[in-house]
């Protein structure tokens, strides 16, 4: 079972991504081509004291304050690659055991990440999600006169681990996985005894046997609910229900995992006007909730699946929602979201005047901008030249301007994503002005990789003596950018390899062999 979990991490990890957070890092790609180097390492991991490995080779991550409506914000975590595989891998060991404890009830109840791992990488059961979490909520509403609505205020942030650590304890004989989980969460945290990595699956699923006590008791004092992770609907028929069903839930998180609800987002509704509130969209806009905008490329089926999903979009105005929600002062977030996805299936000239609009929209916008840029990336190869230069042109005055669109890590990263498209003087000085000025790595690294693809051959030179003292990020970076300084470059590696990690040594081992594979290979974000 070893071996098994490590590839379910590897194949979850390189086809879903590590976060549904920050950008896909180029490490994502090494450990989806040397699967084999990479379980060997996992394995070595798991052979070795926990504490002796996160000493000798330990896990840099990338923590991010992500914008979450117009004025919040929310923490987010890029694990270490290597490290967000063996903990993903741990997680998976006790995965089965964690989704077999929860009630055989909550099947009717708790939406969120029910695990059931498939050959193509899936870990969760696909019938479960937020849309199956609001239909359940809108039949039990029917059935009663009021719907308490409440959240968890900071909740990956505030678990704790001596009750995380006793959940996993009740599972059964695991105490060896268990040390480990502890021992890298203790790390993450800066040894602090409380919260989880927000955005991968190891933390979704750690959450979920959290919650599982809490529903558990709730489903004991008769609580008629829906939950997905820490959104709660409560189905009652008194204001007095209400408040004491509350007050229980209040009671057991405060006094039994030292969490709280949060108050802005706490209220009680009528029956109807929590339909009313979940049917307020008009026509267009429901049909487009209801259409999943989900496409695999890699799926046996892609080119049917790509036809089924361009006939039911055209079920919708795509451009008039997008142009009713650029006139509202405060977007509506998950249907902006699926509109700007959805721009992939439109016709040529209807895609450019999409992204046109949105463009000089970004401000109204700003919710979404992550799923804006990766979109404009991934169809800008299609855009004629013209357009292009446009895009670029509006992007880096948004950046000159220092615009609060792209003053927080993420948006910023995703932003560098779409100067990696075009080659020219200003997007040479912008990214050589934001390698100065930002010092995430989320950032940095992407630079030295663009650098690299452009063979700005000076830039990389000068930047490769600094090799030393950068972060593993910016060094597993270089040591790809390396290979574009030809013989400079081989000089180089030859003289600082004995100072390359483990991984360091897959990542030169996975670029000579591309290189090898096609003397044109090039670096691709």
């Amino acid at each position: 079972m070893i071996k098994e979990n490590i590839e379910l991490a590897i194949h979850n990890i390189t086809k879903f991504g590590d976060t549904d957070i920050f950008p896909f890092p180029i490490e994502n790609k090494i450990i989806f081509d040397k699967k084999e180097d990479i379980v060997s390492l996992i394995e070595d991991f798991d052979s070795k004291d926990i504490k002796e490995v996160l000493s000798s080779t330990p896990p840099i991550n990338v923590n991010s304050v992500i914008n979450s409506g117009y004025t919040g914000f929310r923490w987010g975590t890029q694990i270490d690659p290597i490290w967000n595989i063996y903990y993903l891998y741990l997680v998976l060991c006790l995965a089965g055991s964690i989704e077999a404890k929860r009630p055989k009830k909550t099947k009717d109840i708790v939406f969120s990440y029910r695990y059931l791992p498939n050959s193509e990488g899936f870990l969760f059961d696909s019938n479960y999600g937020w849309g199956t979490f609001y239909e359940a909520s809108k039949e039990k509403a029917k059935k009663h006169k009021y719907v308490l609505i409440c959240d968890i205020s900071n909740f990956y942030q505030r678990i704790s681990h001596h009750k995380l650590e006793n959940a996993l304890k009740y599972l059964g004989d695991n105490s060896d996985v268990v040390a480990r989980i502890m021992a890298i969460l203790s790390n993450f945290s800066n040894s602090y005894s409380y919260g989880l990595p927000i955005g991968g699956n190891a933390s979704r699923i750690l959450a979920e046997l959290l919650l599982n006590s809490v529903d558990s008791l709730l489903l004991q004092n008769e609580f008629d609910f829906t939950r997905f992770v820490d959104d709660y609907h409560i189905f009652i028929d008194s204001k007095e229900e209400a408040y004491g069903k509350l007050i229980y839930l209040s009671k057991i998180l405060i006094s039994d995992y030292g969490l709280s609800l949060q108050k802005s987002k706490t209220r009680v509704m009528t029956s109807e006007e929590f339909l009313e509130s979940m049917e307020g969209l008009p026509n267009d806009a429901k049909r487009m909730m209801d259409i999943s905008i989900k496409f695999d490329p890699y799926s046996p089926t892609a080119e049917e699946d790509y036809e089924e999903l361009k006939t039911n979009l055209q079920t919708v105005d795509i451009l008039g929602l997008l142009n009713i929600e650029l006139k509202k002062s405060l977007i509506h977030q998950s249907l902006v979201s699926r509109i700007v996805k959805a721009i992939k299936v439109l016709d040529m000239k209807s895609k450019i005047g999409a992204i046109a609009s949105i463009i000089e929209n970004l401000e109204t916008l700003y919710p979404v901008i992550p799923v804006i840029f990766i979109t404009i990336k991934k169809l800008f190869e299609e855009f004629p030249n013209e357009f292009k230069e446009h895009i670029i042109q509006v992007l880096i005055a948004l950046y000159q301007k220092n615009s609060y669109i792209l003053q927080t890590d993420n948006n910023l990263a995703y932003m560098v994503r779409i100067l990696s498209e075009v080659n020219s003087e200003n997007t040479l000085r912008v990214l050589n002005s934001i390698y100065d000025n930002c010092k995430s790595p989320l950032i940095r690294k992407d630079v030295i990789l663009i650098m690299a693809k452009f063979n700005n051959h000076s830039w990389i030179s000068n930047q490769i003596k600094e090799f030393r003292s950068m972060d593993s990020w910016c060094r597993r970076a270089m040591i790809i950018a390396s290979f574009s300084l030809g013989d400079e470059g081989k000089h180089w590696r030859e003289h600082n390899k004995q100072q390359f990690s483990n991984f360091e040594r897959v990542v030169s081992d996975w670029v000579s062999t591309k290189k090898q594979e096609n003397i044109h290979w090039s670096i691709s974000l």
